[in-house]
């Protein structure tokens, strides 16, 4: 009651978009300490102000902690159509799970249209991920190598391991690029040093690169 009060007063005298970075740091502290209901019930607050952000953690402690997808793709979307990439992919992740591959690549493509203020780690991942689905014949009218090897470019330019050992993996068999073993192994290499166990595994002999495509 004490922090519902709290929160009332902060959002009439704050403008909106202003409350969650006034009450974040007490919702970080909640979280941290598991206490999810106190810290939904501060970022819910914050969210039925438009804040962006807030919808985002919304849509964040539901999607994880609860497991309430319904509520999390309506904060999300909330937070996405309020200019928070981050909120966008989280949705094309969400939908990946769900298996709808279509809305998870749209929305994914969303975020990445941003990917300066969605950030070099996010993004990369993001680019792999799309790959992925791209790279899979079992996905019908997704299914295109070459944008995928494209998007695992761009992964491996923005530094993602992942992204890197699957472009190496597309050099190495030929698949949607021009088969180049040299550039395969530097990439592999690149990858084992960026930290993708995948990549290791290959290097020690312990996988085939052929291991790693769809059948």
């Amino acid at each position: 009651m004490r922090l519902a009060l709290w929160l009332t007063i902060l959002a009439v005298n704050l403008a909106s978009g202003e409350l969650f970075d006034a009450v974040k740091s007490e919702y970080l502290r909640l979280f941290n300490e598991q206490n999810y209901g106190a810290a939904l019930e501060i970022a819910l607050q914050a969210a039925e102000g438009a804040d962006a952000q807030a919808q985002l953690e919304a849509g964040y402690v539901y999607e994880t902690i609860y497991g309430d997808y319904v509520r999390a793709v309506r904060y999300y979307k909330l937070s996405a159509s309020g200019g928070e990439p981050q909120a966008a992919l989280n949705l094309g992740y969400l939908f990946l799970r769900m298996s709808d591959y279509s809305r998870a690549l749209g929305y994914i493509g969303e975020a990445l249209e941003r990917q300066e203020a969605l950030g070099s780690e996010h993004a990369a991942d993001g680019y792999y991920r799309r790959g992925m689905v791209r790279l899979d014949p079992r996905r019908g009218k997704l299914y295109d190598p070459k944008a995928a090897v494209a998007d695992f470019a761009n992964a491996a330019r923005l530094g993602g391991a992942d992204g890197t050992f699957m472009l190496g993996v597309c050099y190495g068999l030929g698949v949607g690029v021009s088969a180049d073993e040299q550039k395969s192994d530097e990439l592999i290499e690149r990858a084992a040093g960026l930290g993708s166990e995948d990549a290791r595994k290959v290097l020690s002999g312990f996988a085939s690169i052929a291991d790693f495509v769809f059948k």
